[in-house]
C-alpha cells in the first residue's frame, strides 16, 4: 500500500541510528507515520484500527523499517511497513502484506 507525502522538519532526513525509543527524531517519524496510515486505513479499511507503530531509524541512509500493530474485530496482527525519508523532508511509506491472528487464542488466521 502506497501513500501520500508527509513533509518532515529536515533534521529528520539526516538523522543518525536510535537505539532509544525516546529518541526525538524516532518519536516524531513514529508519529507522522501512524497518522498518515491511519487516514488511509480509515478510507481503505475502515474496520482496521491500529494501535501501536514501532521504527528502527537507519544508521545509514533513509529507508526506516517500521511494525504497524493492528486490531481489525477479532483479529489483531502487524503489518511490516518500510518508510522512506527523502531529502526534502517529506515522507512516503509502503505496508507490505499483513500477518493476523485470533485476538483470544493467539493463533495464526487469515487476513
Amino acid at each position: 500500500m502506497r501513500t501520500a507525502l508527509v513533509v518532515l522538519p529536515a533534521s529528520l532526513a539526516l538523522c543518525a541510528a536510535a537505539t532509544a525509543a525516546t529518541n526525538p527524531e524516532q518519536l516524531r517519524l513514529q508519529a507522522s507515520l501512524k497518522a498518515q496510515m491511519a487516514k488511509v486505513f480509515a478510507k481503505k479499511a475502515p474496520g482496521v484500527k491500529l494501535t501501536a507503530l514501532t521504527c528502527k531509524l537507519p544508521s545509514s541512509g533513509v529507508t526506516a523499517h517500521c511494525v504497524a500493530h493492528f486490531t481489525a474485530g477479532p483479529v489483531k496482527g502487524y503489518y511490516p511497513v518500510t518508510a522512506t525519508i527523502h531529502a526534502s523532508g517529506t515522507l512516503t511509506w509502503t505496508a507490505a502484506s499483513p500477518t493476523c491472528f485470533v485476538a483470544k487464542t493467539g493463533k495464526r488466521t487469515p487476513c
